[in-house]
């Protein structure tokens, strides 16, 4: 259609946005240097503040539009979604202010890995054992500060057809949070047949990052859906906060939230 940029012209001047966003937000950073000196709570939420206008910005950018549905819950939370991309992690980000706990090799993502880490987020090394203990440790302090923190206890990412299995040993941290844990969903879909949301938006499997974060910038628009549960789940046992958990996410998800399975 006449107007519209080539797919790959679209790509350079979004990634020419990102970068420019990327730097913005760099010299916002120093605001926080005034609010240490006031409290590590007004640190943080500034921090969460400052990474949700952004995450709007890199969204706007990308041309992915957040649908919400459900109340998401307030701070201090300790939420459980399913996990699909690293837009995830955007699209939370401009919804609630948040912090994430994330396996260790995201701190090396071209783009958005340097943001992640400087954000504030949580690392995970589950190569270990006893990368566990640390970890949680860590979510009980952000819990403690009055801050919300995001797990993704299915241990990686999917195309987003189904609910992996959880993993019961992060459910630990739900302790720090008065034994309750909310819930929510996410999902995307896009207007091109061609360029199907489970290949093109989802990153999973060994789908390598640069080549597939270049198709998705070339995406026109991107639809993302994100489904929050209604009451917390409760209990003291990590392994049946999993599985209540695991079924749940899997009602809304099925109930609504889950995308159209390709076409074969």
């Amino acid at each position: 259609m006449a107007g519209r940029p080539v797919p790959a012209l679209r790509a350079a001047l979004r990634l020419v946005a990102v970068a420019l966003s990327i730097l913005l937000l760099a010299v916002t950073w120093l605001l926080r240097v005034p609010a240490r000196l006031i409290s590590a709570r007004a640190a943080a939420r500034l921090r969460a503040r400052q990474m949700r206008a952004w995450a709007r910005i890199v969204l706007a950018i990308l041309g992915v539009r957040v649908t919400r549905e459900g109340r998401p819950p307030a701070a201090p939370f300790l939420l459980v979604s399913n996990h699909l991309s690293y837009l995830d992690v955007l699209v939370y980000w401009s919804q609630v202010e948040c912090s994430f706990l994330s396996k260790a090799e995201v701190k090396d993502w071209p783009v958005l890995g340097w943001a992640i880490r400087a954000a504030g987020t949580l690392f995970i090394d589950r190569s270990r054992r006893a990368g566990v203990g640390p970890a949680l440790e860590s979510v009980r302090a952000r819990l403690a500060l009055g801050e919300g923190v995001i797990l993704f206890p299915e241990g990686t990412s999917s195309a987003g057809l189904s609910i992996l299995p959880l993993r019961p040993s992060l459910f630990a941290a739900a302790e720090a949070a008065g034994g309750r844990v909310h819930v929510a969903v996410i999902s995307y879909a896009t207007e091109d047949p061609a360029a199907p949301a489970h290949l093109r938006v989802a990153w999973w499997g060994d789908m390598e990052f640069s080549g597939h974060f270049w198709r998705l910038l070339q995406i026109r628009r991107i639809e993302a859906r994100v489904r929050f549960g209604g009451a917390p789940l409760a209990g003291s046992d990590r392994k049946q906060l999993a599985r209540a958990a695991q079924a749940e996410l899997e009602r809304i998800f099925y109930n609504g939230a889950a995308p159209a399975p390709p076409a074969p």
